[in-house]
């Protein structure tokens, strides 16, 4: 059984993305995208590494490379 397969470990993941996705990426949550994100930018921009736990489509590890951080995990 693959990854993506109907009962896969990916499956209530796949089944139900669509609301995440609809409601906060690509620029869809204002909050996050102004406050959040810059925030934790500032805290973590001189580390060397971080780790994104829960990084969903992976916008504050983007971000985190974008601020410098050297290597990011999510």
């Amino acid at each position: 059984m693959g990854e993506h397969d109907e009962d896969g470990p990916w499956s209530a993941w796949e089944r139900h993305a669509q609301w995440w996705q609809d409601g906060y990426t690509d620029g869809a949550d204002p909050e996050y995208e102004e406050l959040i994100l810059p925030l934790a930018c500032e805290w973590l921009a001189d580390r060397r590494r971080a780790l994104d736990i829960g990084t969903g489509e992976g916008q504050l590890a983007r971000a985190l490379l974008g601020a410098g951080v050297g290597q990011v995990t999510g």
